[in-house]
């Protein structure tokens, strides 16, 4: 299980992203345990270096067939624009280029 402290590094105020958002209120280390939740087996552990007003965003990995109904507005780079299982990320890379053609 990863290192354990007080989740006082968190805080929660409006997004642009999807309303209200999660904001790293101090400087978060990788490798730092952000949420658990004991009965459902839930971590969220910071893979890099987090800085202090950076919002925190989550992907649910939700399946293809149901993509279209969960956008991402998170406007990163390497998004492939829905929230979907990793597995799915190369397919949505393929499809996007076709979906903004104009014919």
């Amino acid at each position: 299980m990863p290192e354990q402290e007080p989740k006082s590094f968190l805080e929660f105020r409006p997004s642009p992203i999807h309303g209200l958002g999660t904001f790293a209120a101090t400087p978060i280390r990788a490798g730092l345990l952000l949420i658990e939740y004991i009965s459902g087996q839930i971590w969220i552990v910071a893979r890099r270096e987090i800085a202090p007003g950076e919002e925190l965003t989550f992907n649910y990995g939700y399946d293809w067939e149901d993509h279209r109904e969960h956008p991402c507005g998170c406007g990163a780079p390497e998004c492939v624009g829905y929230i979907v299982a990793e597995e799915f990320f190369e397919k949505l890379r393929q499809v996007k280029p076709l979906e903004l053609r104009s014919d």
